[in-house]
Formats: C-alpha cells, structure tokens, sequence
C-alpha cells in the first residue's frame, strides 16, 4: 500500500481539476506549458507517493505512476478511484517517476489562479513529454450511494455540526505554524481511529471511495449541507506490516471491534448502499515510457 503525503497546495491542483475534466483530449499545443521538466525514474521500495506545488512556479512530484498523475491532473471529484483510470499499457500502474518541472511565466502574481494554471502545465507536460492521449467516458458501474441510515433523517451521535474556521492558505504565501485546533480536513485512519473537521458530505464521500475496504466511486446522497466533525474508532482488515516499506497484512484483531461499514453506520448514522450508478472515466488511448533527462 503507497503512502501518499499531498501537501495543501497540491491538494488545491485537485480543487482546481474541474476544468481539466472538461479538457480531456484537448491538445497539449493549445495549452501552456513548463519551461523545463525533469522526469527520472523512481527505483526506491518506500511507497511513497508526494506532491508539492512550490512558489515561484515550480512543481515536485515523487514516486508516482503515471495513472495517479492522470487522476490528479484530470479528476476533479469526478475520478474517486484509480479504477476509473482505464486502458493504456501495464507499465503506466507500475513504473513510479519523480518529476521536477519549473516555469519562467508569473504564475504567483495571481495566487488564486496560480493552482489551476500548474494543473494545466501538469496535463501539458504528460500529453508532451509521456504522448498521453486520453478520453472521458461515462458508463454504469458498482458504486456506493452515502445515504442516512434511519428513515426519520436523524444522525448518528459522533456527527456533529463543525464551529470550525477553516483556515485558507494561499499557495507561495508563508505558512502560519500548525495550528492543533483549527485545522480542517481527515487525519487517519492508518491506526482504526478516523477524526475529521470542517468537512462536507462531499468531500467525506470522496476519501471513503479511496478505502481499502471500499474501492469503488461513493456518490452523495445524504442531503446534508454544510460541514461536520467526526472521531470515529473501528478495527480495519488489514494493518501496516512490522518493518518500514512492508505490505498490508490482514489484522488478528479484526473481530475485536466494529469494521469500518458499521462504525460510520452506529456513530454517524450513515449508510453505504451498494449500487449501480453512472460513474465518470478516463480512458487511456496511448501512453509512452517518458525519455529521461
């Protein structure tokens, strides 16, 4: 299992993909590009997968195939899972690249356009320097509907409604120290233990789809707005191997406490309801091992 570590800034590429979902299969001669990129490829056993947008128009990326660079260059909400990222040759799940790329151009003098004009080098530089082609395809798929679980509409004793003020960062700006109290967003669950503040339905649907147990793309349909707090103890399947790097191993103590499906169920009050829905795609047309530099 990777260990991905997705600074704040890179997580605002992922806010700013919804304009690159709507320009699948756009040139990359149409769009602007980095002035240098570095692509090597990545031989250590760590599993680390990292993601920096740095000022002064730079971008570090670490430890990643070329199918996660597709999702967040691309996915916007609409890609909630690497099985969305269909096609292409074998290699583009395995082979992991450290990328460094730079431009010249001002991209700071506009700190809130700043993400999404990186994310638009991002997709340039795959399309230029990989000759990746891609399109996006809607097609019906098992999915998961997040629902609330009793019929009255009521939530569950754990789920309670955030008086917290997310702080904004703006990318290249200085960093404040962290702050142990006001901090938005999931921490967990590598531990069986979930805590999340400031978050949305939304944005709790989409970290669900990335779990293990789950795997598959989680559509909204709980109706409930605004944001909530959460901290939520469950036992996982599987556990962190005894050494650094090693792979996941099932847990002897599985049985020991609630799984995951039941703890959001009893302490939340929501529900995971297996269905089929209509689930977005990207389809790899050609992809080609990059030429390193």
């Amino acid at each position: 299992m990777s260990v991905i570590k997705i600074t704040h800034a890179a997580a605002l590429l992922v806010v700013a993909a919804g304009a690159a979902w709507d320009a699948c299969g756009i040139s990359a001669a149409q769009a602007p590009a980095f002035d240098v990129a570095l692509i090597k490829m990545n031989t250590s056993n760590d599993g680390i997968q990292e993601m920096q947008l740095r000022p002064g128009g730079r971008l570090m990326i670490s430890g990643m195939p070329l199918r996660d660079l597709i999702k967040r260059a691309y996915g916007a909400d609409a890609l909630q899972t690497l099985g969305q990222i269909v096609g292409g040759p074998a290699w583009a799940r395995i082979d992991r690249f450290n990328i460094l790329a730079a431009t010249d151009s001002d991209v700071d003098s506009d700190p809130q356009a700043r993400p999404s004009r990186m994310l638009t080098m991002l997709r340039t530089l795959l399309e230029d320097r990989f000759k990746l082609q891609v399109h996006k395809e809607t097609r019906d798929a098992d999915a998961y509907a997040l629902v609330v679980a009793s019929k009255d509409g009521k939530t569950g004793p754990d789920l309670r409604r955030s008086a917290i003020d997310c702080p904004v960062f703006i990318p290249g700006a200085p960093r404040p120290p962290p702050d142990p109290v006001r901090w938005c967003g999931f921490r967990g669950p590598r531990n069986g233990i979930l805590t999340a503040q400031g978050v949305t339905m939304k944005e709790l649907a989409t970290m669900l789809a990335g779990f293990m147990a789950i795997g598959r793309p989680v559509v909204n349909q709980t109706a409930l707005d605004g944001t909530f707090d959460f901290h939520i103890p469950f036992e996982p399947g599987f556990v962190f191997g005894p050494n650094p790097g090693s792979p996941l191993v099932p847990n002897p103590a599985v049985d020991s406490g609630p799984n995951f499906f039941t703890a959001i169920q009893e302490q939340l009050g929501l529900k995971l309801q297996s269905e089929r829905a209509p689930v977005d795609f990207v389809v790899i047309d050609h992809a080609e091992r990059p030429t390193e530099n």
